[in-house]
């Protein structure tokens, strides 16, 4: 059996849509696990409605403590051997979760990863994000070593093996928490599917987290890719390190305040590892990090681009 846990909060205008393409699946034999987050509109209501016409719906209601803790709450109670992580907002293909078990299955793999087409407002889409062209079974070695961001670190659009949470769970971060577990989940497998057909359409809201502009937010954006960068440079993926350092630094020369902006990269790596991998993180990166330096080094860098 296949767990779907999905956190709920505020987004009642989409969760039907999410909801029933979950239920709908070709394949049956699912614990459909939804998590109301405490959210203050119609969401539990719906949550309840659904759980009423479908037993294979179970609904938690609890207080608002963010998305990594309602993941939580699902691993804590879910029975299938297999987990998948849908966000409320999103939604499936009608056979995503057979694909990606099928793929597990044939490859004798501990993870499958599919296709995430990405879905605007206004209903254009665009699969940009996603690099690979044939699907293919990749090592943690493949993974940490793929280059710039190939490999998707979201939590969602992946299949898992139900043990490799049996020691792992979500942090309290409200936003990037998918990049403070990402590494250690992967570690644990032998064997990681790549599936190219598309399973998951990923909802971009104005509104939602990933878009979220206040300094906590961009902070906790700054730590996360720092804590992976840290991971992937004591392990010996120096050019991945290097990536998520650079990723690090073009979040952080927009954040104001000086001290703000350096107190993260102080606290992960010393100023010799911060020269290195500066210097493997390229010439914009470097830019940016010495306009860092700079008051009101975010109009500076907006007269730049213009």
């Amino acid at each position: 059996m296949v767990s779907v846990i999905v956190p709920v909060y505020k987004v009642e205008k989409y969760l039907r849509r999410c909801l029933d393409s979950i239920i709908n699946q070709t394949n049956s034999d699912l614990e459909i696990i939804l998590v109301d987050d405490g959210s203050p509109d119609t969401c539990g209501c719906i949550c309840d409605e659904y759980a009423a016409k479908d037993p294979r719906v179970v609904v938690i209601h609890k207080e608002n403590a963010g998305l990594g803790y309602a993941r939580n709450s699902g691993l804590d109670i879910c029975t299938g051997e297999y987990v998948m992580f849908v966000d409320s907002d999103d939604y499936l293909s009608e056979n995503a979760v057979q694909i990606l078990l099928d793929r597990m299955l044939q490859d004798g793999s501990d993870m499958a990863v599919g296709k995430h087409i990405d879905v605007y407002e206004d209903g254009s889409t665009n699969d940009g994000f996603w690099s690979f062209n044939t699907n293919c079974v990749m090592t943690p070695k493949d993974v940490f070593s793929t280059e710039r961001n190939t490999f998707p670190v979201c939590a969602w659009a992946k299949l898992y093996k139900r043990e490799l949470f049996d020691r792992i769970r979500y942090t309290s971060i409200a936003v990037a928490e998918d990049l403070w577990v990402f590494p250690f989940i992967i570690e644990q497998c032998q064997k990681i599917s790549v599936e190219i057909s598309t399973i998951y359409f990923y909802c971009r809201r104005l509104s939602s987290l990933m878009y979220q502009k206040d300094l906590k937010s961009r902070l906790a954006f700054v730590e996360a890719r720092l804590h992976m960068s840290s991971y992937l440079y004591k392990n010996g993926y120096k050019d991945k390190a290097c990536y998520y350092f650079s990723a690090a630094v073009n979040i952080a020369v927009v954040i104001q305040k000086r001290s703000d902006r350096f107190y993260l990269f102080t606290k992960y790596f010393d100023k010799k590892t911060r020269k290195l991998l500066l210097k493997g993180a390229g010439t914009k990166a470097k830019i940016k990090w010495y306009l860092m330096y700079i008051p009101c080094s975010n109009n500076l860098l907006n007269l730049l681009r213009r």
